[in-house]
């Protein structure tokens, strides 16, 4: 297996690579600035790389997000006379914070920002691209940050409203006339979950489908006593918490032979280990996602195996998200230079990648606040696998 060294060492020669040739064409450049929590400053010193050959784990997100752009850069088909400069900036670099990277004028170059990044620093990005009038690309961050006023801003991994709605609606065509539960814990976010298909469930005031909301402590066997047996139960899992979600899965598992169950969970559940490594048995799971790995086109599989082949190891959830964004948006800027989110729809024909973009408007507002992507998938778990349901 290579060592994360290596790794390193790669992901840096590449970046110097990139840099030079751009200004070596002599032709006009353009200027994409890819952020992620890379953490260089932790792992180097001056004697070189100081962790070990061991990977880091809190270093292997953001640099499988920089590994898939690189992957993506390599298979852009170019606009004639336009080229790409691309500067990696490290969002964690313990030398200057993004904040003061904003600050010091560093930034002030880029035509395009493409980021995997969250809470105050996506603000700080958003912030910044509002100001100087620049696309900023969210390609990981489910949330919209509080950001208004922004059109140049896209959020291409939906918000958990978005997902839920999608949820619904799929709810409303499939099962009408079945009894629906919302299993659901404690908290902010459940209450938030079950705020969203409250709403979804009564657009008139009256009820478009028999949901149950049930609230449940530690003790998940009780659950049994709280479905009628007598009919089909779709249990939708309300929660975002890997715990709960895994001793939902458990509970429904053991109540299969005594009744017809769907279990349904939500979108970050993708990336619980429960459903990853397959543990639980011929047990189907459903959630609604943007992003898919078993429908890749041939283009795409050809990227998988070159990682497979590079690193030893399977390619994250951020690989393809990386690879995505940076394929779409990057060959946007190259082809549409002047107005790249202005031909949003026009690229959309010309690209592999799957994004269906639309603006927002919150409240009252006149204005669009922002772009979010809708392109969502009903995806089914299956023993470790995943497969597109619609």
């Amino acid at each position: 297996m290579k060592t994360i060294a290596t790794y390193f060492a790669v992901f840096i020669l590449s970046t110097c690579l990139l840099a030079a040739s751009a200004q070596n064409w002599g032709r006009r450049n353009l200027r994409i600035g890819i952020v992620a929590p890379l953490y260089l400053d932790s792992a180097f010193n001056k004697e070189g790389y100081r962790l070990g050959n061991s990977p880091a784990r809190f270093t292997m997100p953001g640099m499988d997000f920089i590994t898939g752009a690189e992957f993506a850069l390599d298979s852009i088909p170019m606009a004639a006379n336009n080229y790409l400069r691309v500067r990696y900036i490290d969002s964690r670099s313990a030398k200057e914070s993004l904040e003061e990277q904003i600050v010091s004028g560093a930034l002030d170059d880029l035509d395009m920002i493409i980021t995997s990044v969250k809470d105050k620093d996506f603000a700080a990005l958003a912030g910044f691209s509002a100001k100087k009038n620049i696309p900023f690309i969210s390609a990981s961050y489910p949330n919209d940050g509080g950001v208004r006023m922004n059109p140049n801003m896209a959020i291409l991994n939906p918000t958990l409203r978005t997902h839920c709605e999608a949820l619904f609606t799929a709810l409303v065509q499939e099962h009408g006339s079945d009894n629906i539960y919302l299993i659901r814990q404690p908290g902010d976010q459940e209450d938030k979950v079950e705020s969203i298909f409250k709403k979804c469930n009564r657009p008139d005031g009256k009820p478009l489908l028999k949901l149950n909301v049930i609230t449940m402590g530690d003790d998940l066997s009780l659950l049994k006593n709280k479905l009628d047996s007598t009919k089909t139960a779709v249990i939708i899992g309300g929660s975002l918490n890997e715990e709960f979600a895994e001793n939902l899965c458990r509970e429904v598992n053991t109540l299969r032979g005594r009744q017809k169950i769907k279990l349904i969970g939500m979108p970050n559940w993708e990336g619980f280990a429960i459903l990853r490594n397959g543990s639980i048995k011929d047990l189907p799971v459903y959630f609604t996602s943007s992003l898919t790995t078993e429908d890749l086109d041939a283009s795409q599989k050809k990227q998988e195996e070159a990682y497979r082949r590079k690193f030893n190891s399977e390619p994250s959830e951020l690989f393809f998200r990386g690879f995505d964004a940076v394929y779409f948006f990057a060959g946007l800027l190259a082809t549409y230079p002047e107005n790249p989110m202005s031909h949003l729809e026009d690229h959309a024909a010309l690209s592999r990648s799957s994004f269906e973009l639309k603006p927002v408007f919150v409240g009252n507002s006149s204005t669009i606040d922002y772009l979010e992507n809708r392109h969502l998938s009903l995806v089914r778990s299956l023993n470790g696998r995943l497969s597109s349901h619609w």
